[in-house]
């Protein structure tokens, strides 16, 4: 099943409406999901640090505006 998929069983057909606004402001989008998740569907403009990476990657994040 793709994560967009899962995305919209569990918050209806609206769940990535706000993620284009964000995107288009400049957010820093993290799929915090698996390298075969990733490519099996994601946001455009995201980037995969897998959930179990995260600790190593907390660099990535230094200067990042967040909202």
């Amino acid at each position: 099943m793709k994560t967009t998929n899962i995305l919209k069983q569990l918050f209806g057909g609206g769940a990535t409406a706000g993620l284009k606004e964000l995107i288009k402001d400049g957010a820093f989008l993290v799929d915090a999901g698996t390298v075969i998740e990733f490519a099996d569907g994601h946001v455009k403009g995201s980037l995969n640090i897998p959930l179990d990476t995260l600790p190593n990657q907390i660099a990535t994040f230094k200067n990042k505006k967040h909202h």
